[in-house]
């Protein structure tokens, strides 16, 4: 990252400028947000401008919600207790958090702050690697996809934003 002085004298000129940003690895800046030491991060997916980073794990682990369309910190450091970190998915008006202890804590969301007790704790028979979102035309409705760290795939129907009390997998195994 390269940061120029406030006095003019000391910027370089525009053409030097000009001709660094005709590069397509040019990268530019809107917003510097300081938040300290993340762990890991996930964007929102579709039209949503967030980003949750995650640090600790336990009763240390903590979230930081960043918007950066509106270059502010939403939520800052807030404590939220469990194990680290896999993935996560932010979908309807809920927020499905896949751990390394194999399992998917589903929180319901009111403005992301705080998550407290997950509405929903399901195991899974190995670590959740992804999600993925996939609508079920018929029905009007959906399913979520979790990719195993094993191989199978988890569905899960979902109803606004919650999962079902069971879900089937799909397995690439022969």
């Amino acid at each position: 990252m390269e940061c120029w002085d406030t006095k003019p004298e000391k910027r370089p000129l525009a053409i030097s400028v000009v001709g660094q940003m005709k590069d397509p690895t040019f990268a530019t800046f809107m917003y510097l947000l300081s938040c300290g030491k993340q762990s890991s991060f996930f964007s929102s997916q579709g039209q949503e401008y967030t980003v949750v980073f995650w640090d600790g794990k336990e009763g240390t682990r903590n979230y930081t919600v960043v918007n950066p369309e509106k270059g502010v910190i939403e939520v800052e450091r807030m404590s939220c207790p469990g194990m680290k970190l896999c993935c996560q998915l932010k979908f309807q008006n809920a927020l499905w958090a896949a751990t390394e202890d194999q399992k998917i804590s589903v929180y319901g969301l009111q403005g992301m702050c705080p998550l407290k007790t997950p509405q929903k704790s399901l195991d899974t028979p190995a670590t959740v690697s992804c999600f993925l979102v996939m609508p079920v035309v018929k029905k009007n409705s959906y399913v979520v996809l979790a990719g195993l760290s094993d191989g199978l795939v988890a569905v899960f129907s979902v109803c606004q934003g919650i999962p079902e009390d069971s879900c089937s997998y799909l397995c690439s195994h022969t």
